[in-house]
């Protein structure tokens, strides 16, 4: 895994568990690496990387009956700090294994992972820029939230990533055309085709 983090003055931090670290860190019965991300205390805590592990010890095999798979013990592993909570206010983006995770939009810190997740499961994949994905993912969930489909109103918000005074204020800095102007500039476009291979 790596975890880039930039900052406003410049400063960019690279983490990373595969290089210039010891080839079996958590134990040579380690079969399987849980690491876990703690967005969820971000503006508390900072922002901390923790690692547990799952042993694979063969004497936990002797209890198992024969006809039974022998379960792999959860082992409380070690947290990592990747940002002190006073360094956050600096903090413009963080991404894992190159994926944008988190980025500062008009000043407020956007889930960018929760975002995408939920712009994927109802609005598809696009090149739509994260300010924009906000904007039209909140716009389809609240006519959902109208509709009394199970997704609560004041859910929404959380489903974007982020609060919906951002929302309204990106709707504010950048609003979007209605499916008729939509229409009407498509036509504008292309009210030339056909033409071009008109003989005069």
């Amino acid at each position: 895994m790596k975890i880039e983090m930039a900052y406003r003055n410049g400063r960019v931090d690279v983490f990373d568990t595969m290089s210039f670290t010891a080839p079996s860190p958590l134990g040579k019965e380690n079969a399987l690496t849980n690491f876990e991300l703690r967005f969820d205390e971000l503006g508390k805590k900072g922002l901390w990387l923790a690692a547990h592990h799952y042993d694979v010890d063969p004497s936990g095999t002797e209890e198992c009956p024969d006809d039974e798979t022998p379960v792999a013990r959860r082992r409380r592993g070690w947290r990592f700090l990747l940002a002190e909570a006073s360094e956050l206010d600096e903090l413009e983006w963080g991404a894992v294994d190159g994926e944008l995770a988190l980025a500062r939009v008009l000043g407020e810190m956007v889930d960018v992972g929760q975002l995408m997740r939920s712009a994927r499961l109802w609005l598809g994949t696009s090149n739509r820029s994260v300010a924009e994905t906000i904007v039209h993912l909140f716009d389809e969930l609240s006519t959902v939230s109208q509709a009394d489909c199970g997704i609560a109103r004041d859910a929404i918000p959380r489903h974007c990533g982020c609060s919906e005074e951002l929302v309204y204020r990106l709707k504010a800095a950048c609003p979007r055309e209605s499916p008729n102007e939509t229409e009407t500039n498509n036509q504008e476009e292309n009210w030339l085709e056909g033409f071009e291979n008109e003989d005069y």
